[in-house]
Protein backbone atom coordinates (compact mmCIF):
# COMPACT_ATOMS: atom_id res chain seq x y z
CA UNK A 1 0.00 0.00 0.00
CA UNK A 2 2.69 2.35 0.88
CA UNK A 3 4.71 1.64 -2.12
CA UNK A 4 1.80 2.43 -4.44
CA UNK A 5 1.43 5.48 -2.90
CA UNK A 6 4.58 6.81 -3.33
CA UNK A 7 4.16 5.56 -6.93
CA UNK A 8 1.22 7.88 -7.34
CA UNK A 9 3.12 10.34 -5.55
CA UNK A 10 6.44 10.50 -7.45
CA UNK A 11 3.89 10.15 -10.79
CA UNK A 12 2.26 12.95 -10.13
CA UNK A 13 4.94 15.12 -9.50
CA UNK A 14 6.87 14.08 -12.39
CA UNK A 15 3.88 15.07 -14.40
CA UNK A 16 3.57 18.84 -12.63
CA UNK A 17 7.64 18.84 -13.28
CA UNK A 18 6.52 18.30 -16.87
CA UNK A 19 4.30 20.62 -17.17
CA UNK A 20 6.02 23.28 -15.26
CA UNK A 21 8.66 23.21 -17.62
CA UNK A 22 6.28 23.08 -20.59
CA UNK A 23 4.96 26.40 -19.31
CA UNK A 24 8.41 27.83 -19.13
CA UNK A 25 9.72 26.85 -22.05
CA UNK A 26 6.13 27.81 -23.67
CA UNK A 27 5.72 25.01 -25.25
CA UNK A 28 2.95 22.18 -25.43
CA UNK A 29 3.29 18.59 -24.99
CA UNK A 30 0.63 15.93 -27.10
CA UNK A 31 0.37 12.47 -25.96
CA UNK A 32 1.42 10.18 -28.80
CA UNK A 33 3.17 6.68 -28.37
CA UNK A 34 3.98 6.33 -32.05
CA UNK A 35 4.94 10.49 -32.79
CA UNK A 36 7.16 10.58 -29.25
CA UNK A 37 8.96 7.12 -31.02
CA UNK A 38 9.55 8.86 -34.59
CA UNK A 39 10.16 11.97 -33.47
CA UNK A 40 12.65 10.91 -30.95
CA UNK A 41 14.58 8.23 -33.49
CA UNK A 42 14.33 11.90 -36.38
CA UNK A 43 17.78 12.73 -37.32
CA UNK A 44 19.49 9.37 -35.78
CA UNK A 45 18.00 6.29 -37.57
CA UNK A 46 17.66 6.26 -41.04
CA UNK A 47 13.91 7.24 -42.04
CA UNK A 48 13.26 3.55 -43.66
CA UNK A 49 14.44 1.64 -40.94
CA UNK A 50 12.09 3.80 -37.70
CA UNK A 51 9.43 3.22 -40.72
CA UNK A 52 9.73 -0.39 -41.21
CA UNK A 53 9.81 -0.54 -36.89
CA UNK A 54 6.75 1.01 -36.91
CA UNK A 55 5.09 -0.82 -39.45
CA UNK A 56 5.62 -3.66 -37.32
CA UNK A 57 4.71 -2.67 -34.02
CA UNK A 58 1.79 -0.61 -34.20
CA UNK A 59 -1.61 -1.45 -35.65
CA UNK A 60 -2.84 0.30 -38.34
CA UNK A 61 -5.47 2.27 -36.06
CA UNK A 62 -2.32 3.51 -33.90
CA UNK A 63 -0.37 4.56 -37.43
CA UNK A 64 -3.70 6.35 -38.63
CA UNK A 65 -4.47 8.17 -35.28
CA UNK A 66 -0.80 9.30 -35.20
CA UNK A 67 -0.98 10.50 -38.64
CA UNK A 68 -4.19 12.72 -38.03
CA UNK A 69 -2.39 14.12 -34.81
CA UNK A 70 0.60 15.20 -36.24
CA UNK A 71 -1.57 16.64 -39.37
CA UNK A 72 -3.36 18.15 -37.38
CA UNK A 73 -0.85 20.32 -35.29
CA UNK A 74 1.47 21.25 -38.60
CA UNK A 75 -2.13 22.60 -39.49
CA UNK A 76 -1.83 25.10 -36.74
CA UNK A 77 1.46 26.43 -37.74
CA UNK A 78 -0.05 27.52 -41.05
CA UNK A 79 2.91 26.58 -43.36
CA UNK A 80 2.88 28.03 -46.94
CA UNK A 81 3.34 24.48 -48.99
CA UNK A 82 1.62 22.15 -45.85
CA UNK A 83 1.17 18.68 -46.94
CA UNK A 84 -2.53 17.92 -47.09
CA UNK A 85 -3.84 14.99 -45.57
CA UNK A 86 -4.40 11.97 -47.85
CA UNK A 87 -6.52 9.39 -46.65
CA UNK A 88 -4.65 5.87 -47.44
CA UNK A 89 -7.16 2.86 -49.00
CA UNK A 90 -6.17 -0.94 -49.80
CA UNK A 91 -3.17 -2.33 -49.22
CA UNK A 92 -0.10 -1.30 -47.66
CA UNK A 93 -2.16 1.73 -46.21
CA UNK A 94 0.14 1.76 -42.41
CA UNK A 95 3.32 1.25 -44.54
CA UNK A 96 2.01 4.66 -46.83
CA UNK A 97 0.48 6.54 -43.74
CA UNK A 98 3.94 5.74 -42.30
CA UNK A 99 5.60 7.23 -45.56
CA UNK A 100 2.68 10.31 -44.74
CA UNK A 101 4.23 10.81 -41.24
CA UNK A 102 7.69 10.87 -42.85
CA UNK A 103 7.05 13.34 -44.99
CA UNK A 104 5.61 15.56 -42.66
CA UNK A 105 8.65 15.58 -40.28
CA UNK A 106 11.26 16.06 -42.91
CA UNK A 107 8.97 19.29 -44.51
CA UNK A 108 9.12 20.92 -40.94
CA UNK A 109 12.58 20.34 -40.27
CA UNK A 110 13.19 22.09 -43.79
CA UNK A 111 11.19 25.01 -42.97
CA UNK A 112 12.86 24.78 -39.47
CA UNK A 113 9.11 24.54 -37.65
CA UNK A 114 10.11 21.07 -35.81
CA UNK A 115 10.95 23.68 -32.34
CA UNK A 116 7.40 24.55 -33.22
CA UNK A 117 5.37 21.35 -32.91
CA UNK A 118 4.67 20.19 -29.79
CA UNK A 119 6.71 17.68 -27.75
CA UNK A 120 4.81 14.15 -28.13
CA UNK A 121 4.92 12.19 -24.96
CA UNK A 122 3.76 8.41 -24.40
CA UNK A 123 1.44 7.72 -21.81
CA UNK A 124 2.26 4.09 -21.87
CA UNK A 125 5.96 3.37 -22.51
CA UNK A 126 5.25 -0.66 -23.21
CA UNK A 127 3.77 0.68 -26.59
CA UNK A 128 7.17 2.23 -27.50
CA UNK A 129 9.39 0.06 -29.00
CA UNK A 130 12.54 -0.07 -26.62
CA UNK A 131 15.04 -1.62 -29.14
CA UNK A 132 16.76 0.03 -31.90
CA UNK A 133 15.26 0.30 -34.74
CA UNK A 134 18.75 -1.83 -36.17
CA UNK A 135 18.60 -4.32 -33.67
CA UNK A 136 14.86 -5.03 -34.32
CA UNK A 137 15.68 -4.81 -37.83
CA UNK A 138 18.51 -7.54 -37.66
CA UNK A 139 16.43 -9.22 -35.05
CA UNK A 140 13.91 -10.01 -37.54
CA UNK A 141 16.12 -10.41 -40.60
CA UNK A 142 17.41 -13.45 -38.23
CA UNK A 143 13.62 -14.59 -37.22
CA UNK A 144 13.40 -14.93 -40.76
CA UNK A 145 16.72 -16.99 -41.56
CA UNK A 146 15.91 -19.40 -38.32
CA UNK A 147 11.99 -20.38 -39.74
CA UNK A 148 13.63 -21.49 -43.55
CA UNK A 149 16.89 -22.88 -41.59
CA UNK A 150 14.33 -24.80 -39.35
CA UNK A 151 12.14 -25.82 -42.52
CA UNK A 152 14.68 -27.23 -44.12
CA UNK A 153 15.91 -29.37 -40.82
CA UNK A 154 12.59 -30.71 -40.59
CA UNK A 155 12.67 -31.63 -45.08
CA UNK A 156 15.72 -33.78 -44.40
CA UNK A 157 14.67 -35.26 -41.32
CA UNK A 158 11.24 -36.07 -43.02
CA UNK A 159 13.22 -37.74 -45.81
CA UNK A 160 15.60 -39.44 -43.88
CA UNK A 161 13.02 -40.84 -42.45
CA UNK A 162 10.94 -41.97 -45.57
CA UNK A 163 14.29 -44.12 -46.36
Amino acid sequence: MKQTTLLTFLAINYLFTIHEISVLNKTTSCVSKLLCYFMNKFGKTPVEKVKNVIVSFYDPDEIRRAKEIFHAEVSKLNLEEAPRHKRRLGDNKSSRDADDIADYIQKCDEVGMLSSLPTFVAADLSRVPVAKAEELYICLLLRKYWKQRFRSMMICCIRLNSR
